[in-house]
């Protein structure tokens, strides 16, 4: 079984309209709702492809009723802790041209429904395979909250994916993770410099992994992936393809695939063209079934050695 956790999960709402005119009253042409935060997002592709799959996370007030409503049409495993303060709602603006304009709204978590929230997990660590910790935190929680889950974790020898950022992120890094997935912005701020270049992404990864991370896959939006263990490093570069609704969703997807290819034994390149592929098929609006995946995979270009400096 994969455990995924969202610590911030929201209510999303996503509203599409021709244009968006700053200022003036806009009028939308559809708007979808539905249960978002990143560790919901992976567990919903895991179990759309047959992965057995848990997800945990903290909700609050009337939101968080509707966030429960929804996960539970969905048929999605679901064990959720309540919190005292009201879940977020997060806004997307989708226009005709495919731009997106998203406004998030910062959560907001009490450290008492936390600390029930980690014996919960303690509870469902023993019959679990691998953990997931997806997502921002919430105001409310201590900045090594990830860090505590991945110790937790540690103790009952279950592998853990740590996909965030900022000084969350920095901190958990200290639990050593097995595997942490940062895109290129993510990195660039871990490192503190702009990473514009593959060499360069190769040198932080580097150090990285001398301060014990064992795999590191870093996310580089339509270009594809790197990844790199100690032992391997591999570029993965993707097709060109035409985004048929949104980006959003895409680092989930991705996550989700790493997951599955850990579950299922995969060597380690192989493990990151699957993730690369699945991530990619998400964002091109094909169905997401094996079939799909396998032929994606075979229209990725794999390099490894030395790395192309071109701007990312």
């Amino acid at each position: 079984m994969i455990i995924t956790v969202t610590l911030n999960p929201a209510l999303d709402k996503i509203i599409y309209l021709d244009q968006l005119h700053p200022g003036r009253l806009n009028r939308s042409s559809q708007v979808a709702v539905r249960a978002g935060g990143k560790g919901i997002n992976v567990a919903r592709i895991l179990k759309a492809l047959g992965s057995e799959v848990l997800a945990m996370g903290l909700v609050g007030g009337y939101i968080g009723e509707r966030l429960e409503e929804i996960i539970h049409q969905e048929g999605l495993p679901a064990y959720l802790i309540a919190t005292k303060y009201i879940s977020r709602e997060n806004i997307k603006l989708i226009e005709k041209n495919k731009r997106e304009t998203e406004i998030n709204q910062e959560g907001k978590v009490d450290q008492e429904s936390f600390l029930v929230f980690k014996e919960k997990l303690r509870e469902k660590l023993p019959g679990a395979d691998l953990l997931i910790l997806s997502g921002s935190l919430p105001h409310g929680l201590s900045l090594e909250a990830y860090q505590e889950l991945i110790e937790l974790a540690n103790e009952y020898k279950v592998k853990t994916i740590l996909d965030s950022s900022g000084l969350p992120f920095e901190y958990a890094l200290e639990s050593r993770p097995y595997l942490i997935k940062p895109n290129i912005n993510e990195l660039s701020e871990l490192a503190g410099e702009k990473l514009s270049f593959v060499p360069d992404v190769q040198r932080v990864v580097r150090k990285l992994l001398q301060k014990g991370i064992k795999n590191i896959i870093v996310s580089l939006g339509k270009k594809g992936a790197y990844l790199a263990n100690g032992e391997e490093s591999y570029l993965i570069i993707a097709p060109d393809i035409r985004v048929a609704d949104t980006t959003v969703g895409a680092g989930d997807s991705m996550v989700a695939g790493l997951a599955l290819a850990l579950e299922r034994g995969y060597r380690f390149l192989e493990m990151g063209k699957y993730a690369t592929a699945l991530a990619t098929l998400y964002v091109s609006g094909e169905k997401l079934t094996e079939s799909n995946i396998e032929k994606m995979i075979n229209r990725l270009e794999v390099m490894d050695g030395d790395f192309p400096y071109e701007k990312l």
